[in-house]
């Protein structure tokens, strides 16, 4: 059985210097992927992609476009997400990258919709234990 490491990395820095600077490491045995171009204007892009939030370990959306994400379906969507270019959400099982999961349950599609005049380039990652 393969395993995977994801590693997210914190640091806190002010005027006065660096006051911490670690990385986080998980291993599991399953990971998600998604890397895709949304183009300008795109409504509603299908991604598929399908994954148990109670078995996440730790994840990353991010984009380098302002783009919404909505989860599941297009109509009624579990989620909308709104995403700020260049700001990634970040997720950890433990709590070490802050923040709360983005995701309310199951996942079986992205939809994403970019508004602007650029194309977006969208990434996904997660890591997961299935247990297989």
């Amino acid at each position: 059985m393969a395993l995977f490491t994801h590693s997210v990395g914190v640091l806190y820095k002010d005027d006065a210097g660096t006051i911490s600077s670690t990385t986080h490491s998980y291993i599991d045995d399953t990971e998600y992927g998604v890397k895709v171009t949304v183009t300008a204007g795109a409504v509603n892009k299908e991604v598929d992609i399908a994954f148990t939030v109670a078995n996440l370990k730790a994840l990353v959306l991010y984009c380098d476009q302002n783009v919404t994400v909505k989860t599941n379906s297009t109509s009624s969507p579990q989620e909308t997400i709104t995403m700020t270019a260049l700001k990634e959400i970040v997720w950890t099982t433990d709590g070490a990258a802050g923040g709360t999961i983005p995701f309310a349950g199951n996942v079986t599609k992205f939809y994403i919709s970019n508004a602007g005049i650029k194309d977006a380039n969208f990434q996904f990652r997660a890591l997961s234990h299935q247990g297989v």
